[in-house]
């Protein structure tokens, strides 16, 4: 067995990543790239990718994930199943220079991991994305900024998947 941890869910770190959450859309969006300040920078909407980016974290702020490679698979698959962009527009995004140098720089290995364990939650996204009352309008994100997250949640019907203790690492 590697020592190596599983990529697991964190627990909550942020209001957003509550289902109750009444900060506006913009203000979980600043928590959102609060939080991870040492991770990345706010990409400024300048071109399809760096467009797609800013609706794309709007979209882990709105379904509740942050950036673990589980919450990045879920946040991928809220943006496909619960947004109206779908899945061909959003995987023909993924076929771009940019993209695919991201995919690399994670790592196929940690990847895979990633999806084989957020298998079940992937599950739970396609149930509660059928649930939704309505898609979420990927690039019409700015006209809800100085909606409450709850209220935007409760409007499309949206029921995040709630954080649970990770298992324990490999070898531990």
């Amino acid at each position: 067995m590697s020592d190596t941890p599983l990529p697991i869910r964190r627990r909550f770190v942020a209001c957003f990543q509550k289902q109750d959450c009444s900060q506006t859309l913009g203000q979980a969006l600043e928590t959102f790239y609060a939080v991870n300040a040492d991770r990345f920078s706010r990409p400024t909407p300048t071109d399809d990718w760096t467009r797609l980016l800013a609706a794309h974290d709007v979209c882990h702020v709105l379904f509740g994930v942050n950036t673990s490679l589980v919450d990045e698979t879920l946040g991928d698959f809220w943006t496909m199943l619960g947004t109206d962009v779908g899945i061909r527009q959003y995987l023909a995004y993924l076929n771009n220079p940019e993209a695919k140098a991201l995919l690399a720089q994670a790592g196929w290995r940690a990847l895979l991991q990633a999806m084989w364990f957020a298998l079940p939650l992937i599950w739970q996204v396609w149930r509660r994305s059928r649930q939704m009352s309505q898609p979420w309008k990927l690039w019409d994100y700015e006209a809800h900024l100085a909606t409450p997250l709850d209220e935007l949640r409760r409007d499309h019907h949206l029921h995040i998947i709630p954080y649970v203790d990770a298992p324990p690492a490999f070898g531990a």
